[in-house]
């Protein structure tokens, strides 16, 4: 005799499921992520810190509209927090500003 309760297929198990799970909006999971993209830049990689750089900056650019707070919020704490990565950091400021004129104003205030 088995003692586990039977299991009942009601088709949905796995939408129900993920449903469940995700607690967080889209818009703080897309925060999330690009906050961990712009922390882990320049860490160890494959490619060259010059080809990461410039694929961040395009990824922020796109997201630019959406998270343009939040983007100069991570930027501007980051040498803060992370001294020895201030001139990647730097960089990366200065890349956004050669694509859009207004961030690095922006950054500055």
């Amino acid at each position: 005799m088995n003692r586990r309760r039977a299991y009942e297929d009601d088709g949905d198990f796995y939408g129900e499921r993920s449903r469940k799970r995700r607690r967080v909006s889209e818009n703080q999971e897309m925060e999330e992520r690009l906050e961990a993209l712009i922390l882990r830049v320049g860490e160890n990689s494959t490619s060259s810190l010059e080809s990461n750089l410039e694929g961040l900056v395009s990824v922020l650019e796109s997201d630019l509209g959406n998270f343009r707070n939040k983007i100069l919020r991570i930027l501007s704490e980051c040498p803060i927090k992370m001294p020895e990565k201030c001139t990647i950091y730097s960089t990366m400021v200065g890349l956004m500003n050669a694509k859009n004129y207004n961030f690095g104003g922006e950054f500055v205030d």
